[in-house]
């Protein structure tokens, strides 16, 4: 049987974290150990639908093909190559909903993935990325890759431009591993992309430009200080942090525990440190966590390393 015959075809495609602090909308990498899974069916009728939604928030997930960043790929990929086909599809969500985690772009990406091998001629991923972009964009409001690049292909992206499409996968250290915490409510994309001004002063795009340049040096010269301590966002993160209850308080908690710089990840409300090596990560998770539990906040918290595959078939 031809690999195009088959007719269900699943998908895994990881959590990312967006921005970095430094690359707001042109930095993102993919994350260990979450993420959805997607299973594409291909059906006669010339249609896109849904069988099954499951998972965190899935009842407030639309199933209409036109407004589900899942299905919205695979609507475009029929308009662009005429198929005579359709398909049908079964989501199961990982990462909740407006958590800043890469939600919309991972259900994209598994979706399109899943569905090239259903295709006539199977593309490759980086002409499925347009696909998937089209989808995430129903989440955000605009087209930007910070989330699908590292969910498609894995590993932290620095994006120059997309089209043309011009990315660079960044190395980093393996020792090197994201603790992440997810408070449990939600910030719409939007709405944290409304707060946004769109102009900035001199002396910030300076600054800005300082630690970005920092955190690509020690990215390079796998130096965890230069890095850690260049990870700072003087332009977004001050306009965003009023979306975040206790968000100063927590920062500093992770500063003064460790020196650690602690930000937002993509939208938020979900939030991010870097570490050196998995015992000291779980020291600064234990210290942070303590903090939302004397708080009586609804979180979760985990420690991870960097997803070089990116979304890829389980069967």
């Amino acid at each position: 049987m031809k690999e195009n015959d088959r007719l269900s075809i699943t998908c895994f495609s990881p959590a990312t974290l967006a921005n970095l602090a430094v690359g707001f909308d042109f930095m993102g990498v993919a994350v260990s150990g979450f993420g959805d899974t997607v299973t594409v069916t291909k059906i006669e009728e010339p249609t896109v639908r849904f069988d099954y939604i499951e998972g965190p928030d899935s009842q407030d997930l639309p199933v209409d093909p036109f407004k589900n960043t899942a299905s919205y790929p695979l609507v475009k990929m029929r308009e662009e190559f005429n198929l005579d086909f359709g398909f049908s599809l079964g989501l199961k969500k990982g990462i909740p909903l407006s958590s800043g985690l890469g939600g919309s772009a991972s259900s994209a990406c598994g979706a399109v993935l899943a569905a090239n091998k259903l295709l006539p001629s199977p593309l490759k991923k980086e002409e499925l990325l347009n696909f998937a972009l089209q989808g995430e964009a129903k989440s955000s409001g605009i087209i930007h890759g910070d989330n699908v690049i590292p969910c498609l292909f894995g590993g932290l992206n620095l994006i120059f431009s997309l089209n043309p499409l011009s990315i660079k996968k960044l190395p980093i250290h393996e020792d090197f591993v994201f603790v992440v915490w997810h408070p449990h409510f939600r910030v719409d994309t939007l709405k944290a992309r409304s707060v946004l001004s769109k102009t900035i002063l001199l002396d910030q795009h300076t600054n800005q430009s300082i630690y970005l340049s920092g955190f690509l040096i020690g990215l390079y010269e796998n130096n965890y200080e230069l890095m850690n301590q260049s990870l700072k966002d003087v332009i977004v993160e001050p306009q965003r942090k009023k979306l975040i209850p206790y968000f100063d308080e927590i920062q500093k908690k992770a500063y003064d525990f460790g020196g650690y710089n602690l930000s937002i990840s993509g939208a938020g409300p979900s939030l991010f440190a870097l570490a050196r090596g998995k015992e000291n990560a779980e020291k600064l998770k234990d210290e942070v966590d303590s903090f939302f539990k004397e708080k009586g906040e609804h979180f979760e918290s985990f420690i991870s390393s960097v997803n070089e595959k990116g979304t890829y078939y389980v069967d």
